[in-house]
C-alpha cells in the first residue's frame, strides 16, 4: 500500500506529490492467525518483495502459510486419513488435501 505524501515546491508551483510506499505486515498463520517466524516484515515492501525465494519463507512444506502448530495438527489428520479415521477439521480440510497430494 502507498501512502501519499505532499511536499509544497514554492508558490507558484503548488503542491508535488511523492508516493512513499508502506511497510510489509508480519506475516500470520492462515489457520490460529499466529505471528510467523522466518519471514521477513517491517521493510519496504519493494525491498521484500527484491528478496530471493528462499529468503522469503521457509523451505518447509506449507513455510510462510501455517505455523508450527496448525502445520502438525495437518499432518496428524493426514494420517489419521491414511489409517482409516474419517475425522477431519473443516477448516483443515484444503491443506490436508494438498498433504495427501504430496504424499
Amino acid at each position: 500500500m502507498q501512502k501519499k505524501k505532499y511536499l509544497k515546491k514554492g508558490k507558484s508551483h503548488g503542491q508535488k506529490i511523492n508516493l512513499v510506499s508502506g511497510k510489509s505486515a508480519k506475516k500470520t498463520c492462515a489457520l490460529c492467525k499466529a505471528q510467523l517466524h522466518g519471514v521477513p516484515h517491517g521493510a519496504k515492501t519493494s525491498a521484500t518483495k527484491k528478496l530471493s525465494k528462499t529468503q522469503k519463507r521457509p523451505s518447509a512444506i506449507f513455510g510462510g502459510i501455517l505455523c508450527n502448530k496448525c502445520r502438525s495438527m495437518i499432518a496428524e489428520e493426514t494420517a489419521k486419513i491414511l489409517s482409516g479415521k474419517e475425522s477431519l477439521d473443516l477448516r483443515a480440510k484444503p491443506y490436508v488435501e494438498i498433504m495427501l497430494k504430496s504424499v
